[in-house]
């Protein structure tokens, strides 16, 4: 979360919202999302959270992708 927060690309409410769905990945894995984290010296540097796309047999969807600011433009996004 306090890597999204430092983004400045997310509002009160979308930040909301992601602490639900990290709360979703961790705890019910039934609901299908997925999680990456992206680590550069020991450090998180990002994160991604995707899950299939309904009526599909092989899409996903990208619902977060946060980059922290100090390592934006470095290829992790």
């Amino acid at each position: 979360m306090h890597l999204a927060e430092r983004t400045g690309a997310f509002s009160e409410p979308e930040l909301t919202v992601l602490g639900e769905v990290l709360e979703d990945c961790l705890l019910k894995p039934e609901e299908g999302y997925l999680f990456e984290e992206i680590t550069e010296d020991g450090k998180m540097a990002g994160f991604l959270i995707w899950g299939r796309t309904p009526m599909t047999r092989k899409g996903y969807d990208i619902y977060w992708i946060a980059v922290d600011p100090a390592f934006q433009g470095k290829g992790f996004g």
